[in-house]
């Protein structure tokens, strides 16, 4: 059952309600885990050293650093639960900008999950294999690195994710502040709702 008056009215469908509900305490409990909880984990085990290249990250790495991206996979299925719900409820004045959301979550997940999916199962393969002609794909593709490509791909990740939220606010219209909160700036849209 959906906990609020308002939630109901905004989510009729108490199936796409309960199926938000459960994707919002899965992303929360995937930043958590990948966050705080993730992070202290991993600086308690084995603080991960400054990048200085491929063969210091090599001989300094350790399994452990893999935990954060394990918990971000359930922040991406959690997501998409959440932005899935609030679209399947879109009347059809909004359906355009919900099924924009849903793509643009869809590029999120494509995105954040062949990042993760690098940085719990490639990245840790190339590392056991302690070979050094690997060194130019470590520093490519680990998030260790900061200029490494992964973090473009984050970026653009959570980029595509906020456009998605964007995207949906729309669905949320049915009281003052909800209206308000989903109307775009003046400059951003000159009311094409």
């Amino acid at each position: 059952m959906c906990p609020t008056p308002t939630l109901l009215r905004v989510l009729p469908d108490r199936a796409a309600c309960r199926f938000g509900i459960a994707g919002a305490w899965l992303t929360i409990a995937g930043i958590v885990v990948s966050g705080p909880i993730g992070l202290a984990v991993v600086y308690i085990v084995h603080r991960p050293s400054q990048w200085t290249g491929a063969e210091a990250f090599v001989t300094d790495f350790h399994p452990v650093q893999a935990i954060p991206f394990f918990g971000g996979f359930a922040l991406i299925l959690g997501c998409l639960m959440v932005m899935s719900a609030i679209s399947s409820v879109a009347n059809p004045s909004q359906r355009p900008r919900a099924t924009a959301s849903i793509i643009a979550t869809a590029g999120f997940v494509a995105l954040i999950l062949f990042n993760y999916v690098c940085q719990t199962t490639f990245i840790p393969a190339l590392v056991r294999a302690r070979d050094p002609s690997l060194g130019p794909i470590i520093s490519t593709f680990s998030l260790q690195n900061p200029r490494s490509i992964a973090w473009a791909i984050e970026m653009w990740g959570y980029a595509c994710l906020g456009a998605a939220t964007w995207f949906a606010a729309v669905v949320f219209d049915q009281t003052r502040v909800e209206q308000a909160v989903s109307q775009s700036p003046p400059h951003l849209d000159r009311g094409a709702h």
